[in-house]
């Protein structure tokens, strides 16, 4: 015989679920996929039965959070960005429009929305979350960082300013620079990222060289030779030196990187071949350009 709950009974039985979830639920860490590939169903149906005008649980809106994040993996951004909207209102009503769990699934918002290739509509709600956080905790707070970059990605779009993206991108690596340090994992990648936007401005390689070198330096140093990220490195310097027109360097660098790439991955992988590949077209260009020299 089946037992139906009255109302508000129901609502109390789903919220305390909701709270079980929550708790059980680990954070956005790759290491703790095989317990999220266990629950979506469950957590599916328990927020098909809950309604955000029907609830002010705080682990709900977490959970909608942890949701978002498993559904952002799976490349379900569409889905994600209703399930971070949820957990927006009810943060919103339940600690005000400038709390920090408020802000920080309006950051997730704006950042499935750059996903679904809705970067005018990600800009908006970024632009807004950064106006806040610099008033609220300071220009160097770890988030309002991460705001700066997402925000730069939305003036990507055709007719963007790539000027506004050089301007983010750079302020971002001078906090992190002054908060985090040269060798921080985070602050080598926003230099990447700006090493990439001068590449796209065009005229600047010189300060991309720079920057990739530098790159090098610290991937080198805390990593050591043979790390894939290293490598990376290597190459993306050796592509620009070739850009330059100092093949010489540009060939005694890619072929180091195939060696790389060699000893961490095995003589047969793509990026060894490829390497090799890059190294011995650009020795065939400085062949022609001698032939046609002669």
């Amino acid at each position: 015989m089946q037992t139906y709950l009255e109302p508000g009974e129901k609502n109390n039985t789903l919220a305390k679920a909701s709270t079980v979830l929550a708790d059980i639920l680990p954070h956005s860490e790759y290491e703790n996929w095989g317990t999220w590939r266990v629950y979506p169903p469950h957590v599916t149906a328990l927020l098909a039965h809950l309604m955000v005008e029907d609830s002010d649980s705080v682990a709900i809106a977490d959970l909608c959070m942890k949701a978002g994040w498993y559904l952002i993996e799976l490349g379900r951004y569409s889905e994600s960005l209703i399930l971070y909207e949820r957990a927006r209102k009810l943060y919103a009503f339940l600690f005000g429009e400038e709390n920090t769990k408020t802000l920080y699934s309006m950051d997730s918002i704006g950042t499935s929305f750059i996903y679904c290739e809705r970067l005018k509509e990600g800009q908006g709600i970024l632009e807004k979350v950064l106006e806040v956080r610099r008033r609220t905790v300071g220009e160097e707070h770890p988030n309002n960082v991460t705001s700066i970059q997402n925000l730069a990605i939305t003036y990507t779009e055709p007719g963007g300013s790539m000027k506004k993206v050089q301007e983010l991108e750079e302020k971002a690596l001078e906090v992190r620079r002054r908060t985090l340090g040269e060798d921080h994992p985070d602050t080598v990648i926003t230099m990447q990222n700006l090493a990439e936007t001068y590449k796209d401005l065009g005229g600047r390689l010189n300060e991309v060289q720079q920057i990739q070198e530098e790159v090098l330096e610290v991937r080198k140093r805390i990593l050591g030779e043979d790390h894939q990220d290293t490598a990376n490195a290597m190459y993306n310097l050796e592509v620009t030196l070739h850009n330059l027109g100092r093949l010489d360097e540009a060939i005694v660098l890619m072929e180091e990187a195939a060696r790389s790439y060699s000893r961490t991955y095995g003589s047969d992988h793509s990026e060894k071949k490829d390497a090799e590949r890059v190294a011995k077209r650009w020795k065939d260009e400085i062949k022609q350009d001698d032939g046609g020299a002669d």
